[in-house]
């Protein structure tokens, strides 16, 4: 009789060690993998690129089933589809946007309405309704199952991009800690049923984030780059043109000649580098994986560069996977980043 692990939903095999699913014990309802990230925070095996998002978008659209649509707050950019309603054709969608405490104070409830809005208009996306939730937030969970109680069709999938916190939505909604949540992207390698009162929920492997920074650094810089408690603002006031470096990840130039601020939203281990805009490329090329680390998986050299034409509006440049930072009376923004990273240029959100 087949059994899957009731942590990630991959099959149990007694076997081969190397490979996931593996556990020592056959009256186990974990499998190794599991058990170790759990209790040790240990990453045994490495499943970051073995999701097949195609085959996981296409066999949802085949399920008799509702959507839970699980996006964190602090990486929201990356979290939608644009076509999410044409792929979930006569699918209702209850939007779930978690790690609400890892913002700071100054994003009240109100602007993270009109900011939620707002996108949803620019992207032309329905929904029944959105919740607003926090990491850890069992009180948010009841608002949750009334918005499934209030849809006749009582199976919801739950889906988003990887290290979103679907599994740790649904251990808040069935308060217990029943599946494994970590912040390695590949955690939840297969569907996974839960069964909670009369409503079936099902766990789904989270969907590439092949356009965010974090897919392409080593599984170790994970616990420095992405937060796990509420981000400090760090501000600069600068007058003249300048460069900052956001570790060995990002580089980021600003174009001034008058006062200005520039403001970093971003994971409180991560460093950043201040310095001359003449003399930044000597910088990197001098102490990239060194003073300017952690760093992505190529060469400084093979970054791509962005120009934005700001004029001294205000706004966010979203870098994805990382967070963003916000200029104000900036007259041009040129950012270095990975090939594949995705940048966003946004209104600003505080």
């Amino acid at each position: 009789m087949e059994c899957k692990c009731i942590g990630c939903g991959v099959q149990l095999q007694f076997e081969e060690t190397s490979l996931v699913g593996y556990s020592p014990k056959k009256e186990t309802r974990y499998c190794q993998r599991c058990f170790r990230l759990s209790h040790y925070g240990d990453l045994s095996i490495s499943m970051k690129n073995s999701i097949d998002q195609d085959l996981i978008l296409d066999n949802v659209a085949k399920m008799d089933a509702n959507i839970i649509w699980v996006v964190d707050l602090f990486d929201f950019e990356s979290g939608f589809l644009d076509s999410l309603n044409r792929v979930f054709l006569g699918k209702k969608i209850i939007l779930v946007l978690t790690k609400r405490d890892l913002l700071p104070d100054t994003v009240s409830e109100h602007k993270i309405v009109q900011f939620t809005n707002s996108r949803l208009k620019d992207k032309n996306i329905k929904i029944e309704k959105f919740i607003v939730t926090g990491l850890n937030a069992f009180e948010s969970s009841e608002c949750i199952i009334d918005a499934m109680n209030d849809i006749d069709n009582k199976e919801f999938i739950i889906l988003g991009k990887a290290n979103a916190g679907k599994s740790t939505l649904i251990n808040n909604i069935i308060k217990q800690n029943l599946l494994t949540a970590s912040i390695n992207p590949g955690t939840t390698l297969d569907f996974n049923l839960i069964e909670f009162n009369d409503i079936k929920l099902y766990d789904t492997p989270g969907l590439l984030n092949n356009d965010s920074c974090l897919y392409y650094i080593d599984d170790k810089d994970l616990k420095t780059l992405v937060p796990t408690s509420k981000v400090k603002p760090t501000i600069y006031q600068i007058y003249e043109n300048q460069s900052f470096a956001i570790g060995g990840i990002c580089k980021v130039d600003l174009i001034t000649d008058t006062n200005s601020s520039i403001v970093f939203y971003l994971a409180n281990k991560v460093k950043i580098h201040r310095g001359k805009y003449a003399t930044s490329n000597d910088l990197w090329e001098k102490h990239y994986g060194v003073i300017l680390a952690p760093v992505c998986d190529c060469s400084f050299k093979e970054f791509k560069v962005l120009k934005y034409k700001l004029n001294g509006q205000k706004s966010d440049i979203v870098i994805n996977g990382l967070g963003w930072v916000c200029v104000d009376n900036i007259d041009e923004v040129i950012i270095s980043v990975h090939q594949s990273c995705n940048i966003t240029l946004r209104k600003a959100m505080i």
